[in-house]
């Protein structure tokens, strides 16, 4: 009987296995079918992507061939892998089968909408959607300005918004297609020829993006959503710098910048703050043995060794001799010139210096036809007398990283935004040290500062910060600067107050600054109206504070923060190639000065130099960790460079060269370049052949400035503890 029991039930209990296997082998097909149906979608949307202009109207890529068929291979690999752990859980807990399916679908549709976002952040902005760029725009603010945006999408109107709505049922779409149209999705045994084409898919994927036809920059420019996101766990730290390398890194960036200062006034005294300098006279009070020799010599013959004379290279500065106010000179060594110079500084959008009247003798013949200037008051500016900078250069992009790079005179982060990553980083901008000796500051802005994270920043660099949504427009707000300085500025206390403009902002289609210009009108066109708007109001404001009694001890420093490419190299994503038309901008400071001579300069400058310049105007001297160089030394600025850092390119900028990079292992787009851009400003011809060895120079210098600055930043290495904890840069 027993025999016959047990002969009875194994054919029974064998049938149940069989069925159940039966079942969780036709799950898995319907799962494998999803994850086709995810990885069409995927294709679907990188067609979208590569075939599509960019925001601006121009080609997204160059070479659609060369990005679409990587762009499915590399979707492929991570696309099965990050399923197949969810793909098992199904297949071997079938109980939990519902949580399981919905774990798949919530992820992959998570996945795709976060990828549609991340494709149009590369389309507008040239970029991936990283948790640093969303941490700074990823705000009320943003999202307000990002609507804009679509609404001027010179490719196909809002349709990210239509993929943004559409992408998941689009997806599940597919999915039940799949389900009707191939049977294998349906059989009740696991489709060996599914698994077989999966398998061998993914190898010829694998084989063609990393064996046959590799590319670093296209790797990186196709970067899945999912890579993404892991890069953001790991939080992008670079590791840390050694000791040895740490100092050879330190040691070279403090050769270059003390070369091109040409003088000893600053001693650089702490290995751990790569950039940390003081005065002479301060490092002299307690000094290395380095520098022993030099604290008690009398460098300029006025009876005072340089520890206690506060600028031995003047003998009529000292500390007993008579002030001369308003010079830019500390004659009696009290820290700041007595009834120091007025600062007005405006921070214009999007100027760039290819579309500035006086800097067109640089581009082209003065015979060749042109459009006509959008500066006409800028230009008028140095006709009477300014002093303006033919090659001065960004410090950073887009506008969050220029106004950190002008305030803190340091390169941005080459791929995280100091703004919203590191808001507890260690500073002192020039504002605040203007603040310190007595200055008012006062921050005026045509666009929303909570935009791009500038509000946290603007709080600790100025006394006050103006911006109010109806004033957007430029000529309401520096209207509205204007009455508040006629009311409130006297001659009883210097000043610093800063505008930034909004007007010539991308999609450049300010209403009131249009006039009868075509929406749909060429961007080359609304920037070349919107421009001359901003000229306009800067303008009606300089005219209607001349009457005022500070107005002639007062200078007014006009600046872009950054330009915007219009197709000139193949793409108008901003910051795309570090090419002139997004980092060549105009530099103008007008009115009268001792120490600021009028007319043109041709050296090399950047907003590196807009601190230490407006520091040293003022008869400012102070320990600080500014890269750049004060732009009226008498010395040095021969050997001057300027530089960015974005990315994984990086350009230099020195004599008559403009050398452009990738940086470390990591290419560039259009490889090594090398320009002369004293007769080729747009950098149109390549001569890297001709400069290899200047290149090969320039590159290095480049390379270990990334990692010193990124370990610097990083590790909150710009000032040490002793200026921390003294409260240099406290507003009073």
């Amino acid at each position: 009987m027993l025999l016959v029991s047990l002969g009875s039930r194994f054919p029974l209990g064998w049938l149940r296995w069989r069925s159940e296997v039966w079942t969780r082998a036709a799950r898995a097909n319907r799962l494998l079918a999803y994850c086709l149906a995810v990885l069409t979608t995927h294709a679907l949307l990188r067609i979208a992507l590569l075939l599509r202009s960019d925001a601006h109207g121009e080609p997204f890529v160059g070479k659609v061939d060369w990005y679409l068929f990587h762009a499915i291979a590399i979707d492929w690999l991570w696309i099965l892998p990050c399923s197949l752990p969810l793909l098992i859980a199904c297949a071997v807990g079938p109980r939990l089968y519902g949580l399981w399916v919905c774990l798949l679908v919530g992820m992959h549709s998570v996945l795709l909408i976060a990828t549609v976002v991340d494709h149009e952040s590369l389309r507008f902005w040239g970029m991936h959607a990283d948790a640093s760029f969303l941490g700074t725009y990823g705000n009320w603010a943003g999202i307000r300005a990002a609507l804009t945006y679509l609404s001027d999408d010179r490719s196909i109107r809002y349709l990210p918004l239509l993929l943004l709505l559409g992408v998941i049922p689009l997806s599940l779409g597919l999915w039940r297609w799949f389900m009707r149209r191939f049977a294998w999705a349906c059989r009740p045994t696991l489709s060996r020829s599914a698994v077989a084409f999966s398998a061998l898919a993914s190898l010829a994927a694998w084989l063609f993006v990393g064996v046959l036809w590799t590319g670093g920059f296209r790797m990186q420019k196709l970067r899945p959503v999912v890579q993404t996101v892991w890069m953001t766990w790991q939080k992008g730290s670079a590791p840390p710098l050694s000791t040895a390398e740490g100092s050879r890194l330190t040691t070279g960036f403090r050769r270059q910048w003390l070369a091109e200062q040409g003088d000893d006034s600053f001693a650089f005294v702490d290995p751990n703050y790569p950039y940390y300098k003081e005065p002479l006279t301060q490092t002299c009070r307690n000094p290395p043995r380095r520098l022993e020799k030099r604290c008690t010599t009398d460098q300029d013959g006025d009876g005072y060794p340089a520890r206690t004379d506060c600028d031995d290279r003047n003998a009529n500065a000292h500390p007993r001799a008579t002030e001369v106010p308003s010079d830019g000179i500390d004659q009696d060594c009290d820290g700041v010139d007595e009834h120091p110079i007025n600062f007005v500084l405006v921070i214009m959008e999007s100027h760039r210096a290819l579309e500035v009247g006086h800097l067109r003798p640089l581009l082209r013949p003065p015979n060749s036809p042109a459009p006509p200037s959008a500066t006409p008051w800028l230009d008028s500016l140095t006709a009477r007398g300014a002093a303006y900078w033919t090659r001065f250069s960004v410090a950073g992009i887009p506008t969050i990283n220029a106004l950190m790079g002008l305030h803190l005179s340091i390169v941005q982060h080459p791929r995280r935004y100091i703004a919203s990553d590191f808001t507890r980083l260690t500073h002192v901008s020039f504002s605040q040290l203007l603040a310190e000796h007595g200055y008012r500051t006062h921050f005026f802005s045509a666009a929303d500062p909570a935009w791009d994270s500038q509000t946290p920043w603007l709080r600790q660099w100025y006394h006050e910060t103006t911006y109010d949504r109806s004033r957007e427009d430029d000529c309401a707000m520096l209207s509205d600067m204007s009455a508040w300085m006629r009311s409130n500025l006297s001659e009883r206390r210097p000043f610093l107050v800063t505008a930034m403009t909004k007007t010539n902002h991308y999609p450049f289609d300010a209403g009131e600054a249009l006039g009868r210009l075509e929406k749909d009108a060429p961007l080359a066109d609304k920037m070349r109206v919107t421009m001359g708007y901003a000229d306009t109001c800067v303008k009606r404001m300089m005219q209607s504070l001349s009457s005022e009694p500070w107005y002639p001890r007062t200078l007014f420093v006009l600046l872009g923060d950054h330009g915007f490419p219009l197709g000139e190299h193949g793409s108008s994503n901003i910051g795309y190639g570090l090419y002139p038309e997004s980092t060549w901008v105009p530099f103008v400071i007008f009115g009268r000065h001792p120490r600021l001579e009028p007319g043109r300069r041709d050296v090399v400058a950047s907003q590196l130099d807009i601190a230490p310049t407006l520091l040293d105007l003022a008869g400012i001297r102070s320990a600080n960790a500014f890269m750049g160089h004060s732009l009226i030394r008498e010395s040095g600025q021969a050997l001057a460079t300027a530089y960015q850092l974005r990315g994984d390119e990086a350009a230099l900028e020195t004599g008559m060269l403009r050398v452009h990079g990738g940086l470390g292992n990591r290419e560039r787009e259009r490889g090594a370049e090398v320009f002369d851009v004293l007769n080729d400003r747009l950098e149109h011809t390549n001569l890297l052949s001709r400069f290899e060895s200047d290149y090969r120079k320039w590159h290095s210098f480049l390379d270990d400035l990334e990692r010193l600055h990124t370990d610097v930043i990083e590790r909150d290495r710009l000032l040490p503890p002793s200026v921390r904890d003294s409260g240099q840069g406290q507003h009073r």
